[in-house]
């Protein structure tokens, strides 16, 4: 049995809600299970429900900070703690060029055990697939479909497959999406909450849904 959780689900100034962001799993998170999407507030609340050794792989739908900024330190995560690169699902090659740019500034001069000045690259980090099409599972398939988002910004959703079932993840989709026989859409509403959290914290905004 397939799980779709969501761990986000709010706009991107808003801080109760979270950044819109998803997890995918079988029976349970800690048999492994894949993220899509990984705003800053994505990566906090994976440390918080202690999921981080259980993360698969990541899906990202378009380059925009509430959907990629965690990756950083997902990156660090795995390049010194599991020393393995993090596997990262990509609809396209320029959406890798353009990721490369993002976050190599930022992470590419590191140290060894001894001190010395150290160059990383961005497959030190990632684990890189490009698109558009994943068989993850005998019973798990996931496709990125384009997404109509902002103009000139390349977008994508996730349709889902499983058991033979069509499920589709819009991710930040402007428009409303039309029913071409899936069994399920999870469309984008882009809550906001004034960007306010709840006095205490954050809002617990997790939502599971059984495929």
């Amino acid at each position: 049995m397939f799980f779709l959780k969501f761990i986000g689900c709010g706009a991107g100034f808003s801080r109760g809600l979270g950044n819109n962001s998803a997890i995918l799993y079988q029976d349970k998170p800690e048999n492994g299970y894949f993220l899509i999407d990984c705003g800053e507030s994505t990566r906090v609340k994976l440390v918080e429900m202690d999921l981080l050794p259980y993360l698969k792989g990541v899906f990202i739908t378009h380059l925009h900070g509430d959907h990629i900024y965690g990756l950083e330190m997902l990156g660090f995560y795995w390049k010194f703690v599991r020393t393995e690169p993090l596997p990262l699902y990509l609809p396209s090659l320029d959406i890798w060029k353009e990721l490369d740019k993002i976050f190599m500034p930022t992470m590419q001069d590191i140290q060894d055990s001894e001190g010395n000045p150290q160059r990383a690259y961005f497959k030190d980090y990632f684990h890189t697939y490009i698109g558009p099409a994943f068989n993850l599972d005998e019973n798990l398939y996931l496709e990125f479909v384009e997404a109509n988002h902002v103009p000139k910004k390349e977008c994508y959703g996730l349709r889902i497959n499983i058991d033979a079932k069509e499920y589709l993840y819009t991710s930040d989709q402007a428009t409303q999406v039309e029913d071409i026989g899936y069994d399920m859409i999870w469309h984008d509403c882009s809550f906001y909450d004034q960007g306010k959290a709840k006095k205490g914290g954050l809002l617990d905004w997790a939502y599971k849904i059984k495929l």
